[in-house]
């Protein structure tokens, strides 16, 4: 099992860039960058995940990440 995130598709549908999100969360555009190019995570850093939730107006983790069969990531 691995851990995808979904931001790279938060993004794509509001047409927002990686550093428009960098800027408006606060977070480094190294770590947007990072989960667009791999979305797969070995950990969820918690001020990140509830920096793009309160962003993005997601409520829970799963809407954020997503738990697949490692074979088809």
């Amino acid at each position: 099992m691995v851990v995808r995130c979904k931001l790279k598709n938060y993004m794509e549908k509001k047409g927002l860039s990686q550093l428009k999100v960098a800027q408006d969360t606060g977070l480094s555009p190294t770590i947007i960058g990072g989960l667009c190019r791999n979305p797969v995570v070995r950990r969820i850093d918690v001020n990140t995940a509830e920096k793009l939730l309160d962003y993005f107006d997601l409520k829970t983790l799963d809407d954020l990440y997503e738990r697949i069969d490692s074979k088809s990531a």
